[in-house]
């Protein structure tokens, strides 16, 4: 640990006041590679990946790390001792960096392993990785995003996003969890845009030149894009600083609380009520389907409908006839309603009702 940075004893201090709040502490693990200077280099460079050479390689084109070779058990081993260090000091869980690029039987048996001692450490993989569902407490979703960019600049209808979530409903239906965000380190200001295009098979779909700024990505669409991620099954990530309006790259300017109020309406959604973070899907019906993506969650005798415009023009939305007659009540405005006949939608515009009977 460099202390200039901080001590053991900084540290320490710092979790006791994170969970003193109520709040979790999960460390960000980047076990795969290491940096050049990294003990390791030298005490074990066996544990390392190594060219036809004899030199050290490093993974992907990322030449500022070494990789690590998880084919050997002495890795395997030391990475253990690595995550139980870290809970042992007190962090309640832990995000995997590059989670897919570990082999699957590492995870099945480090993290039961680690549990053992260690109850309910929380395990996020950054990996949409299919397999990784039932090793992870939860993963990422690395596919929407685009899918959903693609639809905002009219190069995809709404309808696309429904064979999306098929793909996902044999996981969630055995209680996967995934982790949906509309932006993070990533989608805008690396590599992401070009490369997860392809990796997904959307024809076509290069990034324009210079996208990166997320107000690129979704424009007009950036709040109504939030409120599909808050209210699609799984957990909702607000990145850092996207609530002060950060645009996705440069530095990070702390002061702008004009999004404040947009982002604690959709914690305070997601939070209160079960319908939204645990409850079942369907996907609703309408006549505008290219343009509206809606649906219902509902858990006990609670129902959400959610209403999302993703164009730039008004829609007028008809809903299948055997929900309209219900009392509703708008979770952004309390406005109740009692027949959702036809719902007017602005451009970019949304809607969520609950009902409670």
């Amino acid at each position: 640990m460099n202390e200039s940075l901080g001590t053991k004893a900084d540290l320490k201090q710092l979790l006791n006041a994170i969970h003193d709040s109520g709040m979790y502490a999960i460390l960000d693990v980047v076990a795969k590679y290491t940096s050049w200077d990294h003990p390791l280099i030298t005490s074990h460079p066996e544990y390392y990946v190594h060219r036809d050479d004899g030199t050290i390689a490093y993974p992907a084109n990322w030449t500022d790390v070494a990789a690590l070779d998880y084919s050997k058990q002495g890795v395997r081993e030391w990475a253990c001792s690595y995550l139980e260090y870290w809970a042992d000091f007190g962090f309640d869980g832990f995000r995997v960096d590059c989670a897919h690029m570990f082999p699957d039987d590492f995870w099945a048996e480090s993290i039961p392993r680690i549990n053992k001692q260690h109850p309910g450490l929380f395990w996020l993989a950054e990996s949409h990785k299919e397999s990784h569902h039932d090793l992870f407490d939860i993963t990422y979703d690395w596919t929407t995003v685009p899918y959903l960019w693609k639809v905002f600049w009219n190069e995809l209808p709404a309808t696309k996003l429904d064979s999306l979530l098929q793909t996902e409903k044999p996981h969630l239906e055995k209680g996967a969890l995934i982790m949906r965000h509309a932006i993070n380190h990533d989608t805008h200001g690396s590599w992401y845009p070009g490369r997860w295009y392809d990796v997904i098979g959307i024809e076509n779909s290069r990034p324009r030149h210079g996208r990166g700024n997320i107000y690129d990505s979704y424009g007009e669409g950036m709040k109504v894009a939030n409120v599909l991620f808050a209210t699609l099954p799984g957990k909702y990530m607000i990145y850092n600083a996207q609530d002060a309006n950060h645009r996705g790259r440069g530095k990070i300017e702390w002061g702008d609380e004009s999004m404040y109020p947009f982002y604690r309406s959709l914690l305070k959604l997601h939070r209160n009520h079960p319908a939204v973070y645990k409850g079942s899907f369907y996907k609703l019906r309408t006549n505008v389907d290219d343009s509206v993506f809606a649906f219902k969650r509902e858990f006990g005798n609670e129902k959400v409908l959610v209403f999302t415009n993703l164009s730039g023009e008004n829609k007028t939305v008809q809903i299948e006839s055997r929900i309209r007659e219900q009392e509703w009540e708008d979770c952004f405005s309390g406005e109740k309603v009692r027949l959702l006949n036809d719902t007017e939608l602005s451009p970019y515009g949304y809607i969520v009702y609950v009902s409670k009977n």
